[in-house]
């Protein structure tokens, strides 16, 4: 921490919650730790800077920041005046008190050959999920932000897998281990996904709702992702063979997964997901609530220093 130190004023605390008279904050971390302040730091609008050195560092890299040579930088130019805060989007998980799935059967989604929702082609009058409605959410449970990416099922279990080991494993093959031993054990079951453009309902392994385009120490799961483009970038894994999905893992690292038969992809600004029986879901690497429940972003709803 010690190089950070500058300017004069480095207020060291554990919490935001009095953060009156504060230029920015510095939190040295992974995702985890990010996630932990994302509240507070949204609330006072104060601009951060993410040290990564944590085990996954997926929110960083997204921002540019790839090391702690690369946060020095940005932090003193933003000390000396510099013009590098940028504001990006903000993941919002609301919690809802309805149980399960009514009907599972397969739907007309308007899904393009690109894995966009295609607003146009979908005849929401013959939908048999209909639309989200416009309006602001009435959430029934509690509300949690996040910034990486938000995952229910088989990625979800794999995450709390991954928690479990040593912060330097995990950091390494932790996750991908975690994910082919969380494989053998997980049953697919039904996914309802349902968005401001119509709805589906598949038997999945797993939805990944996406701010940035990584988690997990580098698995790009929503490629296409960006952190201000006022859009959640979904990914849902049907069912589909283990060996299937084993041989598909590697493919996420970089990005080549959302083109395989079985996984479909497409944008939203809003998606409510329910499944059969409540299923944890895990965001920035942490439990963060469970199924019923709808993720939407706040635009612009963090300020993050970045190298330029």
């Amino acid at each position: 921490m010690e190089p950070f130190l500058l300017p004069e004023g480095i207020i060291t605390q554990d919490n935001l919650e009095t953060a009156s008279g504060l230029d920015a904050a510095l939190v040295f971390g992974g995702d985890g730790t990010i996630h932990r302040y994302l509240a507070e730091l949204h609330r006072h609008g104060l601009p951060v800077l993410v040290v990564p050195v944590g085990s996954g560092n997926d929110f960083a890299r997204s921002l540019g920041l790839r090391n702690r040579e690369t946060a020095l930088r940005a932090w003193r130019r933003f000390c000396a005046g510099g013009n590098n805060v940028r504001e990006i989007d903000l993941g919002v998980i609301s919690g809802l008190t309805s149980t399960g799935l009514t009907d599972t059967k397969s739907v007309n989604t308007g899904l393009t050959n690109a894995g966009q929702i295609d607003a146009k082609a979908v005849n929401t009058g013959s939908l048999e999920i209909g639309p989200l409605n416009t309006g602001p959410i009435h959430e029934d449970g509690p509300q949690t932000f996040f910034c990486c990416v938000a995952g229910v099922g088989l990625d979800a279990g794999a995450n709390a897998r991954a928690n479990r080991m040593p912060s330097w494993f995990r950091s390494t093959a932790g996750y991908l281990l975690a994910g082919v031993r969380e494989l053998w054990s997980f049953k697919p079951l039904e996914f309802r996904l349902t968005t401001e453009a119509g709805g589906l309902s598949r038997t999945a392994f797993f939805a990944a709702v996406g701010n940035a385009r990584s988690y997990g120490g580098g698995m790009k799961v929503v490629p296409g992702a960006q952190l201000d483009d006022g859009l959640l970038d979904v990914c849902l894994v049907g069912k589909m063979s283990k060996l299937k999905i084993l041989f598909c893992l590697p493919t996420i690292f970089f990005g080549a997964h959302t083109s395989i038969r079985g996984i479909e992809y497409f944008q939203a600004r809003r998606v409510r997901i329910e499944t059969a029986r409540p299923l944890a879901l895990y965001a920035d690497g942490e439990l963060a609530g469970q199924t019923p429940l709808e993720i939407s972003l706040i635009r612009r709803g963090l300020k993050v220093i970045v190298p330029a």
